[in-house]
């Protein structure tokens, strides 16, 4: 159990220091000004609710690594459809903002599943690469080489960025900037995407320095 909370504090930091440093990028772009803090809410709740949903697959990795058994294809989508649940509660939670939407599961299921896959192999690896005495940072340098992780990590926010700005285009804006909501989008993503090589580069950095 000591191992998941490890995983998981790990992963949240990950996730924290993204959606964190996304929004302070965000706040010195002329076009987000009048949304704050309306947005920084919204990513704030919005990163909150993946981590939720990726534990679930962190979870079923490592209960199955400690059973010594594998991870059936019913058991994943079972954790697919629990996601639909902390969707629900997201949105109970965003409904007092002036920027309304709703989940596009045509458009975001398939690259949310995609991401927790991705997820979920990569700490299944992990796993079995940390041997007893070991840090977490020993055992994804035993089972990754640094470009290996940077990719592995530019891939999960990628898979992220997608499916944050599917779930943008439902947002419904102020009448003030309807005008606008391509370009916020768009803005948004690109912003989300060169953060997310930024975040990349610098925890694949910190993972393989000499000490933990």
């Amino acid at each position: 159990m000591e191992r998941f909370k490890l995983i998981s504090k790990e992963y949240s930091a990950l996730m924290h220091a993204f959606s964190s440093r996304t929004i302070d990028n965000l706040k010195d772009q002329t076009l987000f000004r009048v949304l704050m803090p309306a947005l920084s809410k919204f990513l704030d709740e919005n990163v909150e609710k993946e981590i939720k949903k990726d534990s679930l697959a962190i979870k079923l990795i490592f209960n199955a690594y400690q059973l010594e058994k594998r991870v059936l294809p019913a058991e994943f989508e079972s954790i697919i459809e629990k996601t639909k649940k902390i969707d629900q509660e997201f949105l109970a939670r965003t409904r007092s903002l002036p920027l309304s939407l709703t989940i596009p599961y045509d458009k975001i299921e398939e690259l949310r599943k995609k991401r927790m896959e991705l997820i979920a192999k990569f700490v299944c690896t992990i796993l079995h690469h940390w041997m007893d005495e070991e840090s977490l940072y020993d055992a994804i340098r035993l089972a990754f080489k640094k470009e290996e992780f940077r990719k592995i990590i530019l891939k999960i926010l990628h898979l992220y960025n997608l499916e944050t700005e599917a779930l943008s285009d439902t947002v419904r804006l102020p009448i003030f900037l309807k005008m606008a909501h391509k370009s916020i989008s768009k803005a948004l993503y690109n912003t989300m995407e060169s953060v997310a090589r930024q975040i990349a580069e610098e925890w694949s950095s910190k993972v393989y320095s000499t000490g933990d």
